[in-house]
């Protein structure tokens, strides 16, 4: 195994083409076992819930390399080893093999004996561990792949296809939550959440016509809905836990629906379990050297049906496509496919959508945007893309990167258009536009626009979308432009992250290979790094967030802020100077400096614990050195738990006060 060697699995119905599951070492130089099927990805072995070094693993040796020795070892740079069962053996010829299930398994072959390949030693002991192995809204158990009541297979024979419902959910109309005890599906929670009510999960999922199911812990209050059931496992086949449970969404026209009882189907997935020796008592039921099956008339069938299939084609070429002028369209259209959740306009649509593109809203860094309402009513934003030299089948695939991306701080988006040269994105319409126009301009009659507790929530929201960004999406992702400008607020004042992804859509190769972004960011929330071309990370976007969350404090740009210095005139200072003040303020944090140092428009009204917590993230936000600065999970849970940033001496007078 090296870099760029991988192991791929075979198909499960024995054809000659490779299956969905990969052995590779991934960009942590960590050797993974991942389903890469055609709707979702993800690794599961080792543990995806664990860090790499609670796996004893290691990924500080990029080497990238492994091999199994003639003995029965395997040895890798990143720590990985195991040995077979008979390991030592003389003599004996050995294989490694990622079998069409998922698992990667050593045989050894039994040369004294009948012949045939023993299993000495497997990655998973418990076969139905893998994911992907039972399809969507398949539960792996005993003894086999099973379907939830409402649900049925979606082909049989083929349980990679998973279930289908027998039932539509459709947005807006009444439903219910069907519980289905002691069972889980892994992966795809679109806003995780500890210590709530089941309530108050419940009303997550209600309010997002995407979440399909939520799962709730009981105890620790553990809320994770769900915009995708994949990887499900039945109470029969994993641990009891009577304190967790997946609750389903299910219309109220369907009644008495349990689907905690299973269906059953055919494929048993707890075959071949081992045991911690790796015990060689199990036997891989792949094609052996003597299957019955008939080759010959098995690639003649596959002949037959080439030369079918080649006939309809040539014969639709002739007759529809050289016949019908829009018959290319519509073949280009098919490609489209491949973005089932999007909708492919036409740059004819756009323009009628935009009134001509007349309506110009504003400018962000990737190009114009303008306002438009489809022909279902919906009101949508559409940004024109500058500068996109990537080839067609390049920009597609990335936005199907981005299309994936489903969260309720990040905007959500509904199509593009590429035609030639031109490259549009499709968006939702955010009411009350962007942060910059509600926080630094006065009401009317002098008031401040957004009231304390609207800054404290936006600062939290960004915070969450820029920790799924980072952390939870199935491709990590660094915005690189994170300001005022992309940040969109609703009817309630909810954030929404905006032009997320297009330093991947917006990005060239120099002559050595590095990815320059023409996304360049926005001056006064640059990061150190970004100015001096150095590496960018995640680290970068914290830096901007943290720009971000002064400016939420001052009510004010901070390219405009002006300090005390010390009962003398207000003095400018450079960012810098600024941030060595701050931090000095925040180790000894006074109430009296606090209320000067907020926004005057608020009058004192505004949580001084929550404004302290704010400010000292702010401050470990900004610092000069990338590995300094907190990850966005990391300032979650802080903004969270203010009373845990709260310097001591305010908690005490807090503690102190007598309560209003």
């Amino acid at each position: 195994m090296t870099r760029y060697q991988r192991l791929v699995s075979a198909s499960a119905m024995g054809l000659p083409y490779s299956g969905f599951y990969k052995f590779y070492f991934d960009s942590n130089n960590i050797l993974n076992l991942m389903y890469d099927g055609p709707e979702i990805s993800s690794n599961y072995w080792p543990d995806p819930f664990n860090k790499w070094w609670d796996n004893n693993r290691t990924a500080y040796n990029s080497s990238r390399y492994g091999s199994l020795d003639a003995h029965g070892h395997f040895s890798a740079s990143d720590n990985l080893q195991f040995s077979a069962s008979d390991m030592g053996a003389p003599g004996v010829m050995r294989r490694l093999t990622l079998d069409y299930d998922g698992n990667l398994r050593q045989y050894s072959l039994d040369v004294s004996g009948d012949g045939t390949w023993q299993v000495t030693w497997a990655a998973m002991s418990r076969p139905c561990d893998v994911h992907g192995i039972c399809g969507r809204y398949g539960l792996s158990g005993a003894p086999a792949c099973s379907c939830p009541e409402g649900f049925v297979v979606a082909e049989a024979g083929d349980w990679s296809k998973g279930c289908r419902r027998t039932f539509d959910v459709r947005c807006g109309e009444d439903v219910y939550f069907a519980k289905m005890p002691d069972s889980d599906y892994w992966g795809f929670d679109f806003n995780y959440t500890e210590a709530l009510t089941y309530y108050t999960c419940r009303e997550i999922c209600l309010d997002d016509c995407n979440c399909e199911a939520f799962g709730y812990k009981q105890g620790t209050g553990k809320c994770y809905p769900k915009i995708a059931l994949w990887n499900g496992r039945h109470p029969e086949y994993s641990l009891p836990d009577s304190s967790r449970a997946i609750y389903l969404k299910v219309p109220r026209r369907v009644q008495n629906l349990d689907p905690s009882v299973p269906r059953f189907g055919g494929h048993a997935c707890t075959v071949r379990e081992v045991d911690a020796s790796g015990s060689s008592a199990m036997h891989s039921h792949l094609p052996a050297a003597g299957s019955k099956l008939n080759f010959v008339y098995f690639y003649s069938f596959l002949a037959g049906l080439f030369v079918m299939e080649a006939v309809f084609i040539f014969a639709g070429y002739m007759f529809v496509f050289r016949a019908d002028p829009a018959a290319r369209r519509i073949r280009d259209e098919g490609y489209s496919l491949l973005l089932d959740h999007f909708r492919r306009f036409t740059y004819d649509e756009l323009s009628t959508v935009t009134c001509e593109f007349s309506d110009e809203v504003g400018r962000s860094a990737s190009g114009a945007v303008y306002k438009g309402i489809l022909d279902d009513g919906r009101r949508v934003t559409v940004t024109r893309l500058e500068e996109v030299t990537q080839a067609d089948e390049v920009f597609r695939s990335d936005l199907s990167v981005i299309g994936r991306i489903n969260h309720m701080n990040l905007v959500r988006i509904w199509g593009f258009c590429s035609e030639h040269s031109q490259h549009l994105l499709v968006s939702e319409h955010v009411e009350n536009g962007s942060l910059d126009k509600a926080l630094f301009v006065n009401g009317q009659d002098g008031t401040v626009a957004l009231p304390w507790h609207a800054r404290y929530g936006i600062a939290v929201g960004v915070a969450k979308g820029l920790a799924y960004l980072h952390h939870e999406c199935l491709e990590w992702i660094v915005h690189c432009d994170v300001n005022p400008e992309n940040i969109l607020l609703d009817a309630e004042l909810e954030p929404k992250i905006t032009d997320f992804g297009l330093v991947k859509l917006l990005s060239r190769r120099d002559e050595c290979g590095r990815v320059l972004s023409r996304v360049q960011g926005t001056r006064g929330y640059i990061a150190p790094e970004m100015a001096l071309n150095l590496p960018i990370t995640g680290k970068a976007d914290v830096f901007s967030f943290g720009v971000v969350l002064l400016e939420l404090l001052r009510g004010q740009r901070v390219c405009d802020w002006a300090v005390d210095g010390g009962g003398e005139e207000l003095l400018r200072m450079d960012f810098p100077q600024l941030v060595a003040l701050l931090r000095e303020e925040t180790r000894d944090l006074r109430e009296a400096w606090l209320e000067a140092f907020v926004d005057a428009r608020l009058r004192c009204d505004f949580s001084h614990m929550e404004a302290a917590t704010m400010l000292k993230v702010a401050v470990s936000c900004v610092d000069d050195d990338p590995g300094r600065r907190p990850s966005m999970n990391a300032v979650v849970q802080k903004l969270l738990s203010p009373q845990d940033v709260m310097p001591p001496s305010m908690l005490h007078a807090h503690a102190s006060s007598p309560v209003p």
